[in-house]
């Protein structure tokens, strides 16, 4: 029964923002600074993060701009590291990007490796035109500690942060986003067979319903970026989890 409730509730949800953003539609914000040919690094701190927030950016982008990843950490587990990787290169086939390489810093204990990390971030600062990190206000395990180290250690003007969570910026103070469409996504997702305990699908659902608030149809999911100059650590963010504030964002 609550589960046929929520599906309710969800239905009404899409059905009332399609109708009010309707008068709403807001135009993708295009890729400012950011031109043909730049290279780019996506600092990933777990597998699955590289789908949840840049999975958009890097299909729109990567035949315009040199795109590499690096996944930051591993888990203890060798066995269980080893299938994280290969979901990890299954869910980004197809995408057009470079290559992606592996830091290896076992996850949750990135305190312990702060000076391997600053001297990892401090090797790639000449290498790349920008560096996308987690956002500041992302308390996710090991997130906030790699955005607080990239901070500290790339300039300000190359950093570039994303969302692999919605709980930190929201899409009407993006710099830029990306649209795709939420299968492709859901699809790339379903790739991560070890973080079955975890509902991936409800962060994209979110994206989801932030591009019905800026006018698309429902098939598509929105990713949104903020250069680092441009964010302000007072910026409230929109609580994924309720549905008053995304309502709440369609009358800003």
């Amino acid at each position: 029964m609550k589960k046929i409730l929520k599906t309710l509730l969800d239905n009404l949800l899409l059905w009332f923002l399609q109708i009010k953003s309707r008068s709403f539609v807001k135009p993708i914000i295009p890729l400012k600074k950011i031109l043909a040919g730049t290279k780019v690094v996506i600092l990933i701190p777990h597998s699955d993060d590289e789908v949840l927030g840049c999975y958009n950016f890097i299909k729109e982008n990567g035949l315009r701009l040199e795109i590499e990843l690096i996944l930051v950490t591993r888990t203890a587990n060798p066995e269980i590291n080893a299938k994280r990787v290969i979901e990890s290169k299954r869910a980004l086939t197809g995408l057009p990007f470079k290559k992606l390489y592996f830091w290896e810093l076992e996850e949750g204990r990135l305190e312990e490796n702060k000076e391997k990390l600053r001297s990892n971030l401090k090797s790639i600062d000449g290498l790349y035109d920008y560096v996308f990190t987690l956002a500041p206000n992302d308390t996710t395990n090991d997130h906030s500690y790699i955005s607080d180290s990239t901070s500290k250690n790339i300039k300000k003007s190359k950093v570039v942060y994303y969302r692999s969570t919605s709980i930190t910026f929201n899409i009407m103070d993006a710099s830029f986003y990306c649209k795709g469409t939420f299968l492709d996504k859901k699809n790339a997702l379903r790739h991560y067979k070890t973080q079955d305990s975890i509902n991936l699908i409800n962060t994209i659902k979110y994206n989801r319903n932030e591009a019905l608030i800026l006018g698309y149809s429902k098939k598509y999911a929105i990713e949104a970026f903020i250069f680092a100059e441009d964010f302000n650590e007072n910026q409230k963010a929109i609580n994924s989890l309720s549905t008053g504030s995304l309502i709440r964002e369609l009358f800003r």
